[in-house]
């Protein structure tokens, strides 16, 4: 028979239980059931690959916001006009800014982006695109929202990723969303 580690604290007596996970003094995380310390899987990278533009893609984005501002209040919507250099404005801005180093950690809880825990039990599956420099991780979400999670595996192997996320999500072929592949072509 199986029999659970038991922990004593303030004179009461309480069984772990599956997943039989407790705090180490050290910030790992201790598997009774193996009694091996198991430590998160971390790393950093930039948010987006920044690239070079030069003065003719500004110039180009300047006129092609200005001409379907000029159509859209040709056409009377004056509100879509005002919306359409907005977001050329917003554009630029954002192509303007450098990128920040983002921390990404694989734990026994899940895969933490920049602080941001998404738990196992809200993902489905994962693949690893190992064709690409720097590789990338996909990773299928339940999420209506934020179907597909995307992390650049800088600096750590894909063969350790693989093996802590198939220990709890399976590894099936995922196909980067049209949306992203575009913003790629595009140069984002």
């Amino acid at each position: 028979p199986l029999r659970h580690p038991t922990v004593q604290t303030n004179n009461i007596q309480q069984t772990l239980t599956r997943p039989a996970l407790i705090h180490d003094s050290c910030f790992m995380l201790r598997d009774m059931r193996y009694n091996t310390l198991m430590e998160p899987l971390t790393w950093s990278a930039l948010e987006y690959e920044q690239r070079a533009r030069s003065n003719d893609w500004f110039w180009a984005v300047g006129v092609i916001a200005l001409g379907g501002a000029i159509l859209a209040i040709i056409f009377g919507n004056v509100l879509f006009g005002v919306l359409i250099i907005i977001g050329a404005l917003t554009l630029v801005l954002y192509v303007l800014r450098h990128p920040r180093h983002v921390s990404f950690e694989i734990n026994t809880r899940g895969v933490v982006v920049d602080g941001v825990l998404f738990p196992y039990q809200t993902l489905e599956s994962f693949w690893i695109h190992e064709h690409r420099i720097p590789n990338k991780l996909i990773v299928k979400s339940q999420k209506v929202f934020m179907p597909y999670i995307t992390l650049p595996l800088e600096g750590v192997p894909a063969s350790d990723v693989r093996e802590r996320l198939l220990d709890h999500i399976s590894e099936e072929e995922v196909k980067e969303s049209l949306s992203e592949h575009i913003m790629e072509i595009l140069g984002f």
